[in-house]
């Protein structure tokens, strides 16, 4: 927690603590903690090295190593997702060590208090326990989206991959775009919404948040423009399946406007689906929920927000 909360040192000789926080122009210059891995750093000796010429920077190099480490990642991912939110596991690790550790958290958060402002590392305004856990959570959520996204070898071969697959069921809920009720091909998977990108973009198209959904030939993934009027290929807003319907993790590279970006997706009868809040996040749409209609309301003029 201290270390992705920044509370760490920042004197000169801990420049590594400020690399992992991608701090100012270090890192990938971000300003937070849930991006980068810096086991993998290519430039071992450059300014952005955290480990030097080590043994496990030399082993990180090799396509087959990172393959294995990969592959297991996937493997792993139930328990993983397991440890910020509830699954088929059971309840999430946070609530069950809450339960049995409650009282103990309780006396060292009056010892130590966490609203005490200690460095410019210090990004976090939780004034209360329980505001530290949400953000602890959120933090291994956006982590573990990242690493899917970004951890991926070259040349991955995710056929071979262990399939992750979770139960989908149809979005029961309203959707309305810039004020229009539409209806969309979307299912909820573990109390998020996905979306097919191209659907997305239809909708968008002729906003100010518009954009296309392009081939990138060189690395053989898809690429998201900004900016640009969506181009229809056919097919976009059918009518999807009832009924529950099992999803597999989708974990091939996306790109927005030529850089890597982190999503998370899932496939279903051969279509990707996208979480919806990673998309409007992307391009900067408002989101919006309503629980007594049970509406989403999603609106290009407004920016987004964390809920």
């Amino acid at each position: 927690m201290d270390l992705v909360a920044g509370n760490v040192s920042v004197h000169d000789e801990m420049k590594h603590y400020r690399i992992y926080n991608n701090w100012g122009t270090l890192g990938n210059s971000s300003n937070n903690s849930h991006e980068g891995l810096w086991v993998f750093n290519q430039d071992m000796d450059g300014p952005n090295a955290t480990i030097g010429p080590s043994w496990i920077g030399h082993l990180t190099r090799c396509p087959e190593f990172r393959t294995l480490v990969y592959t297991r990642y996937l493997e792993l991912q139930d328990q993983i997702v397991n440890l910020y939110k509830a699954n088929d596991l059971g309840d999430a690790r946070i609530d069950v060590l809450l339960k049995e550790y409650d009282n103990s958290f309780s006396r060292d958060l009056k010892r130590w208090p966490i609203s005490v402002y200690r460095n410019d590392l210090y990004r976090t305004t939780e004034t209360t326990f329980a505001e530290s856990v949400t953000f602890l959570r959120s933090f291994l959520e956006k982590r573990n989206q990242w690493l899917l996204a970004n951890m991926i070898p070259k040349d991955f071969d995710s056929t071979s991959a262990p399939a992750v697959t979770k139960a989908a069921d149809p979005t029961n809920a309203t959707v309305i775009v810039n004020g229009k009720r539409i209806a969309f091909d979307a299912y909820n998977i573990e109390g998020n919404n996905y979306f097919k990108l191209r659907d997305l973009a239809m909708v968008f198209s002729g906003s100010g948040k518009q954009f296309e959904v392009d081939w990138k030939e060189d690395v053989r993934a898809i690429n998201l423009v900004s900016g640009r009027r969506y181009t229809p290929v056919g097919g976009e807003l059918a009518k999807g399946a009832k009924g529950k319907v099992q999803s597999t993790l989708w974990t091939s590279a996306i790109y927005k406007d030529n850089a890597k970006v982190s999503l998370t997706a899932y496939n279903i009868r051969g279509n990707n689906y996208f979480k919806l809040r990673d998309v409007t996040k992307l391009f900067n749409i408002g989101v919006g929920w309503e629980p007594h209609t049970k509406t989403i309301e999603l609106d290009t003029a407004l920016s987004y927000q964390e809920p």
